[in-house]
């Protein structure tokens, strides 16, 4: 009995780790630096995959495919380091480096069921959001552009300042654009293409509705949209939306 509530309890807080990574590195933009909790928060993860799973990471992961480039960027980290000559300026790098590796096998090592797909897909989704209202409302906008558009940035609020490293103190236009080239097609894709989402029905949609999808189901003729539980299809939009209009404000 006591095996299976930590069993249970384990396969419960792995479907936070998207979710923790994310405010890890939240935490880590803000401030350049990783708390030590953070290191002990990533540590019990892989723990608690290995209690569940018997496994530290899932059999995607040992495919040489997916795991040898991010491994041998993260081999250049210690070469980057020793030609370093500041360290101080040197390991926020190094940080963004290792956790954005670990965020991908954070996604990777989520998917093990059609489950586990949509939990993961809405995690993203909000992901996405974040980093689009976080542009809207941190980015150092540019006033000289080809298309001026002032009159918007003015009234734009700026909640997010003194930023490490920034110059202005926000975000760097161009980092902020070039992320959500990115994420818009993700969730394109997620919210209007063909097949595109039908996964994510599979947790969202009710009991009842489950029992209707399967992988030997016909494709529906549209969108899947509309076959969607309409809060998340709403969720979807609405981040794409913004995410375009923080794009194009970065332009």
């Amino acid at each position: 009995m006591r095996n299976k509530v930590l069993h249970s309890f384990f396969d419960r807080a792995l479907r936070f780790e998207i979710g923790i990574l994310s405010a890890i590195y939240v935490v880590f933009v803000l401030t350049d630096q990783i708390p030590f909790i953070a290191f002990l928060l990533i540590a019990f993860f892989y723990f608690a995959r290995q209690i569940v799973t018997g496994k530290f990471t899932s059999d995607a992961l040992r495919n040489s495919f997916l795991t040898v480039p991010i491994l041998f960027i993260l081999a250049l980290l210690p070469i980057s380091l020793a030609v370093s000559v500041n360290w101080f300026l040197s390991l926020p790098k190094v940080y963004g480096i290792i956790l954005g590796a670990l965020f991908f096998f954070a996604i990777v090592n989520q998917i093990q069921t059609r489950d586990d797909l949509a939990r993961a897909s809405v995690w993203l989704v909000a992901v996405c959001l974040g980093i689009a209202v976080a542009g809207l409302i941190g980015t150092d906008w540019a006033q000289g552009k080809i298309v001026g558009a002032t009159f918007l940035y003015d009234h734009l609020p700026r909640f997010i300042q003194s930023i490490p490293r920034s110059i202005a103190g926000g975000f760097a236009r161009n980092g902020v654009g070039g992320t959500l080239a990115f994420t818009i097609p993700f969730l394109a894709a997620m919210g209007f293409a063909r097949g595109g989402a039908v996964w994510a029905r599979q947790s969202l949609a009710p009991d009842s509705d489950k029992n209707r999808v399967g992988t030997n189901q016909p494709r529906f003729p549209n969108t899947l949209m509309m076959r969607l539980p309409r809060p998340y299809v709403s969720f979807v939009i609405f981040s794409f939306i913004i995410s375009l209009v923080t794009l194009a404000l970065t332009q």
